[in-house]
């Protein structure tokens, strides 16, 4: 019989190989906007807007977000909650705190990071991917969605980070967000990523007509 150190070594490695694979060709959730300096100087404050970019409904509750890009580093990795399923074309809002989202923006999420409310459900932490909480600095940092097999379907960095993007997206003064545009267009730029001076959780703009890679490239 495998000793559980054996079986958690071999889910270790399949989880690498995972977060440093290339992202797969059709990702179904985007990163579509997100706030990581809020005006409040607070970070309960911080929230990751999703899109759902599918003709189908997702079992997504083993679909998983996080700011870690390496398996076991001390940032943090969360997976929905038992039974949430994601429709097409959904927006999704995962806050730190539901309780100052709804204090600064006047709605709840759909969920929360840190536990702050019965009504707004709580993401689960993925131990096994990384062991704190998801924190995303001013300075740069990443954000890191994976699907069922721990796959990326989207993956940013901002900043001084330049994990996934190089050059970064760049980084925007305190109260502004980042918006991806057309929020449904993914070419692993940061081009694809805007500043809004006045952040719009839960509203993303009309879909757009999605540029090649090679299109992109060549944009000055």
């Amino acid at each position: 019989m495998k000793s559980p150190k054996f079986v958690a070594l071999c889910l270790a490695c399949l989880l690498l190989l995972g977060l440093t694979s290339g992202q797969e060709n059709s990702p179904t959730i985007l990163i579509s906007e997100f706030v990581y300096d809020p005006f409040q100087q607070d970070e309960l404050y911080e929230w990751i807007e999703l899109l759902v970019v599918s003709d189908v409904p997702i079992d997504a509750e083993q679909y998983k977000i996080g700011d870690e890009e390496t398996i076991g580093g001390g940032e943090g990795f969360v997976r929905f909650p038992r039974g949430t399923v994601l429709e097409p074309n959904q927006v999704v809002v995962v806050a730190q705190s539901a309780v100052d989202f709804k204090a600064d923006v006047g709605i709840f999420p759909h969920f929360e990071l840190q536990d702050s409310t019965p009504d707004v459900p709580n993401m689960r932490p993925v131990s096994l991917l990384a062991s704190g909480n998801i924190m995303l600095a001013n300075s740069g940092d990443e954000i890191i969605v994976l699907n069922e097999r721990n796959q990326p379907i989207d993956r940013i960095s901002y900043g001084e980070s330049t994990a996934f993007m190089s050059p970064s997206i760049q980084t925007v003064g305190r109260g502004y967000s980042l918006e991806r545009f057309p929020p449904n267009c993914d070419t692993n730029l940061a081009s694809d990523f805007r500043p809004l001076q006045d952040p719009s959780p839960l509203l993303v703009p009309e879909y757009g007509e999605c540029k090649t890679l090679a299109q992109a490239n060549t944009e000055p």
